[in-house]
């Protein structure tokens, strides 16, 4: 069933949502699909990298986790200090 925010406003944000959603789930093969359509938006965000570097973490994609959190330490270096709901 498509989710009517996505279909009204396919970007960054409207799929960076429910990959979090998903992760949550323990959902890891469909989390990972969705972040990758959210981050080929070509969106440079840290906290997005962060969550991608999670995502692929816990689905035992090591490398592409630690490539993702590399790029969230380059964006910003402090990138542990901000906000995040967990």
């Amino acid at each position: 069933m498509p989710r009517p925010d996505i279909v009204l406003r396919r970007n960054f944000s409207t799929l960076a949502a429910p990959a979090w959603a998903l992760y949550r789930a323990r959902e890891f093969a469909e989390t990972m699909d969705t972040i990758d359509c959210a981050l080929a938006s070509g969106a440079t965000d840290a906290h997005s990298f962060v969550r991608a570097a999670m995502i692929y973490q816990s689905a035992g994609a090591h490398g592409q986790s630690a490539r993702y959190l590399e790029a969230a330490v380059r964006i910003n270096p402090d990138y542990a200090a901000f906000h995040v709901h967990r």
